[in-house]
């Protein structure tokens, strides 16, 4: 199992996935493991490659409101993310990009 979240779907019989444990029909299994602080930063910024308002944001990535303060926060002092003036909408910057490319190339090492 990798470090992402990952949803197990199981349609049209039972399924077997632990020793004693089935799934029936249409049944959705969900297995989170703890997302790192650098996958956080990878999804804000690849959410906000269209300019997105915090509570997008928040429930895009799925993140408290105070957790996503203090990314934001952050993501902003590092020069990834801007604030478009005329409408308060988060945007990633150049820089930003250049990190979710990179992010993407590690992702695919692994």
């Amino acid at each position: 199992m990798n470090e992402a979240t990952k949803f197990l779907s199981f349609f049209g019989k039972k399924c077997y996935i632990w020793p004693f444990l089935s799934v029936d029909i249409c049944s959705i299994v969900l297995v989170t493991v703890k997302r790192d602080r650098l996958e956080i930063m990878a999804e804000i910024l690849s959410l906000c490659l269209k300019p997105q308002i915090k509570t997008q944001v928040m429930y895009g990535i799925n993140l408290s409101w105070k957790m996503l303060q203090h990314y934001l926060s952050n993501l902003q002092k590092l020069d990834l993310l801007a604030i478009q003036d005329e409408t308060k909408k988060f945007v990633t910057t150049k820089r930003g990009k250049e990190f979710v490319r990179k992010w993407k190339e590690i992702q695919e090492l692994l």
